[in-house]
């Protein structure tokens, strides 16, 4: 899946040879280009943004991640409004199997000092 912006020229430059290769290697894609946006059209912090190409963007990439990725028995994956800085992507609720253990989230731990006596030796010392 490939998400060009159309005033992005400097990007765009490339998709020719980008194309090519694809189509020798025998690669399956989707390309997308959105009218009238610019580069970053998805990131809403900056004044390029087009919430419009932003949002049919989103709509594209969950469309795909669900027909390609998404795996037997689980529940397709949706768009949530939560905040104003962006949109998040969640499984649906009604897809969440609650009998599963959850994964064992502990805190990973630095790695142990050497005591001092043991310590490297500098480098160039």
């Amino acid at each position: 899946m490939i998400h060009y912006a159309e005033l992005d020229e400097r990007v765009n430059a490339g998709w020719p040879d980008f194309r090519d290769a694809l189509d020798a290697h025998d690669k399956e894609y989707v390309m997308h280009m959105y009218e009238g946006a610019n580069h970053g059209f998805h990131n809403n912090t900056t004044p390029g943004y087009d919430e419009a190409a932003a949002r049919l963007a989103q709509e594209r990439t969950i469309d795909f991640f669900n027909e390609h990725l998404r795996q037997e028995g689980r529940g397709a994956l949706t768009t949530t409004r939560r905040s104003p800085r962006g949109w998040f992507r969640r499984h649906d609720p009604e897809s969440i199997d609650t009998t599963r253990p959850r994964p064992n989230l502990a805190p990973v731990h630095p790695p142990k000092k050497r005591p001092a006596d043991r310590a490297r030796p500098l480098r160039g010392a």
